[in-house]
């Protein structure tokens, strides 16, 4: 089959937000494409809202506005606690924390990612500063992190995702407008 245009993408998602099942998208976009299947809009509505899910959740953990460990503005990236492949905690808020990309990444004494001994220094932080400062989501951590569910999310779980944490920036950007 061939590629599917961005085009053609967007408005499969459009028609699929606006209430539309799997089968009724195909009926509509056969026009365009009549070769598609119903596995390839379901394998292109699921990846989208995957990929739309991440960005929101990293957004979310980005609004700290600081890195955890250096407070330091530039370069924020969102590190998950848990592995990304869990689904079932990879878009919680509670399975992320702010870092620049120096402590993300690169730091040879605290890095999320980066050589054993950044990592164990990464571990030492966490074990020492977030269950000082945020004892909720150490204490949240502590009861997860071993979990190695095989939660796959089907599409309207994701959609649900997607509305939740789309939900959850728009009150924090009104209370930031507010001055709460």
């Amino acid at each position: 089959m061939a590629k599917i245009v961005r085009r053609v993408k967007a408005k499969i998602v459009r028609l699929y937000r606006g209430g539309l099942n799997i089968e009724q998208v195909k009926a509509v976009v056969l026009e365009d494409y009549p070769k598609i299947t119903t596995d390839c809009i379901h394998s292109l509505l699921r990846k989208w809202f995957i990929v739309r899910a991440d960005e929101l959740w990293a957004v979310a953990v980005k609004q700290v506005g600081h890195c955890a460990i250096c407070r330091k503005t530039p370069d924020l990236e969102a590190h998950h606690l848990i592995s990304r492949d869990n689904y079932l905690f990879r878009w919680d808020e509670r399975n992320g924390v702010c870092l620049c990309s120096h402590h993300h990444r690169f730091a040879p004494d605290i890095a999320a990612h980066g050589p054993a001994e950044a990592e164990a220094g990464f571990d030492d932080w966490m074990r020492e500063q977030m269950r000082e400062h945020k004892p909720e989501q150490w204490q949240w951590y502590l009861e997860n992190k071993d979990r190695k569910d095989t939660y796959k999310p089907a599409i309207d779980d994701l959609v649900a995702v997607c509305d939740k944490l789309q939900a959850t920036m728009k009150v924090r950007t009104r209370g930031i407008r507010n001055g709460r």
